[in-house]
């Protein structure tokens, strides 16, 4: 959705704006936490329950294999 700023907007490798960065995360952690704001059980930040709300299981996976390969 366009009222989603993408991921690295708020999580970028240099001087992250909002949120910490997730290069280099545990692929394990990365997928656990998308799962939590996915699923609301995370509900503390209404921007990244927007941006996880419709994330599949294909696409968690997908992103955290993305940003766990990068190194910090």
């Amino acid at each position: 959705t366009r009222d989603v700023p993408a991921c690295l907007a708020c999580h970028g490798a240099v001087a992250p704006q909002k949120g910490p960065v997730l290069f280099g995360q545990s692929e394990t952690y990365l997928a656990d936490q998308l799962r939590l704001w996915r699923d609301e059980i995370n509900d503390h930040d209404p921007l990244m329950t927007a941006a996880a709300r419709d994330l599949s299981d294909a696409d968690i996976a997908d992103l955290s294999r993305f940003f766990a390969g990068r190194p910090p």
